[in-house]
């Protein structure tokens, strides 16, 4: 099995220390909590980790795949949104037409203060 990088990011995790299912379900990463548990479990399967008591603990096999992937830095997931800003955004302007605003010179009838 090869991971993905979300996958890569949870078995360094582990490398640094075990860790249980509630680490990565609540809040890490902004990934739903049953992705990640599948998650887990495949890795489980493929016997890239083992379970001891509720924690999951890195296995040989585990350590090997992670220091060959090593080669190249793994990117953090990203969050998806709808653009990417650089700079202050600037809507576009309106065109108005003229005497739009012509009403203002009404006084208004409504509660005085």
């Amino acid at each position: 099995m090869t991971p993905n990088p979300r996958q890569r990011e949870m078995l360094a995790a582990i490398r640094k220390e075990p860790r249980t299912l509630r680490y990565f379900s609540h809040g890490w990463q902004k990934v739903a909590p049953n992705v990640t548990e599948k998650d887990l479990a495949n890795m489980v399967k493929a016997e890239l980790l083992h379970i001891v008591g509720g924690m999951y603990f890195l296995t040989g096999e585990g350590e090997k795949v992670l220091t060959s992937l090593e080669v190249a830095p793994i990117a953090q997931s990203r969050s998806y949104c709808n653009a990417q800003m650089v700079g202050t955004y600037q809507p576009p302007k309106w065109n108005v037409r003229p005497g739009a605003d012509q009403h203002l010179k009404f006084k208004s009838r409504g509660q005085s203060v």
